[in-house]
């Protein structure tokens, strides 16, 4: 942790890739560009997706987004070479309103769910919202996961990366007048 001032601190493990592309409209919304960050933490070979403002954008379109990213292919790349030591399951669950979730269940040597956690939730319009802080491991079965359930993450990506904009400093202290 680097210290600007007393009150703020920035998290320098992370690196932070900002990116614009197209929202797509839906039945509520109109169509505004999507802008957002990939968070990816080589430390711990995990990632994260926040969305700052416009559409949520398709599925498809932003996992061929963070599929292409430098740094996702190199801690994919040891991901595969390194292997998972713990075994595992995917779970996925289709909602009444046409919403898909995907689910990773560990499992002990009899195949017994030990314990488990949700990895992704895709409306029924095809969008995502975000991608929680995870391991590079879960997202690759995650997205293996969709592309076995009609997802395609070939065909390109309308996102671009964008110019950072960094506070010089930031914190929570009250001024009074």
């Amino acid at each position: 942790m680097r210290s600007l001032n007393r009150n703020a601190t920035i998290d320098t493990t992370a690196l932070c890739k900002t990116f614009s592309g197209n929202g797509e409209e839906s039945w509520c919304e109109a169509t505004r560009p999507t802008t957002g960050c990939l968070y990816i933490y080589p430390e711990e070979s995990a990632i994260e997706l926040r969305l700052f403002s416009g559409c949520d954008p398709h599925v498809d379109d932003i996992i061929a987004f963070i599929l292409r990213d430098k740094d996702v292919k190199e801690m994919l790349a040891r991901y595969y070479q390194k292997g998972r030591k713990d075994r595992y399951s995917m779970r996925w669950r289709c909602g009444m309103s046409g919403c898909e979730d995907v689910y990773i269940n560990f499992v002990d040597e009899h195949g017994l769910v030990m314990s488990g956690k949700h990895l992704m939730h895709v409306s029924c319009y095809d969008k995502l919202a975000g991608i929680k802080r995870m391991y590079i491991g879960d997202f690759a079965e995650c997205a293996y996961e969709l592309a076995q359930h009609g997802h395609h993450f070939d065909n390109g990506t309308s996102f671009r990366y964008t110019k950072p904009h960094f506070a010089e400093s930031a914190g929570t202290t009250v001024h009074r007048l």
